[in-house]
């Protein structure tokens, strides 16, 4: 329905919100070791998933 499209959509862009933030946290704070793990965790968590 219309409404859980809707649902579906703010839960998915609050998700991406929080990655990306977290994605930035660690740039920011120059720790490559964990920008490499953040990144490929979240590549194998969608990959699980598509």
């Amino acid at each position: 329905t219309e409404m859980t499209i809707e649902k579906n959509q703010l839960l998915m862009n609050e998700l991406f919100e929080r990655a990306r933030d977290r994605y930035y946290s660690l740039v920011n704070r120059d720790n490559t070791e964990e920008v490499v793990k953040f990144v490929t965790n979240l590549g194998e968590a969608l990959e699980s998933i598509l």
